[in-house]
């Protein structure tokens, strides 16, 4: 390869380099801000805002909450706790009367996710 050929190797991987670090900027936030590595700074709009974590009579009160309203003909049949490392997590079992099973979980911060269909006995 001569010299020039060598040069426009050289200027194309510069090009390549630069438009990469352009299209994917590093650091917590990314370019424009944001969350991204956690809200823990002023910036994010969910920094300042704390939490207690819910209890049980909580968390079986927002698994009530979101059957009466996504799954009808559903109740929550048992609320059962267990310990993350940062927080108590809550699993509820919600049933209906041809008994068909699903699975809630409640987070710490008492959102209802699911529901999830059960795992079978191995």
């Amino acid at each position: 390869m001569n010299t020039k050929g060598r040069f426009l190797a050289g200027l194309a991987l510069m090009a390549i380099i630069a438009t990469a670090a352009y299209a994917y900027p590093g650091g917590p936030g990314g370019k424009r801000g944001g969350c991204f590595g956690g809200c823990d700074t002023e910036q994010c709009q969910q920094a300042r805002e704390q939490r207690d974590p819910v209890t049980q009579e909580q968390a079986t009160q927002a698994a009530q909450e979101f059957v009466a309203k996504n799954l009808n003909g559903f109740t929550v049949a048992d609320v059962v706790s267990y310990e993350t490392p940062r927080a108590t997590m809550y699993t509820a079992t919600v049933v209906d009367d041809r008994g068909n099973t699903f699975i809630l979980h409640v987070n710490p911060a008492g959102y209802v996710r699911g529901p999830f269909t059960p795992r079978e006995a191995r």
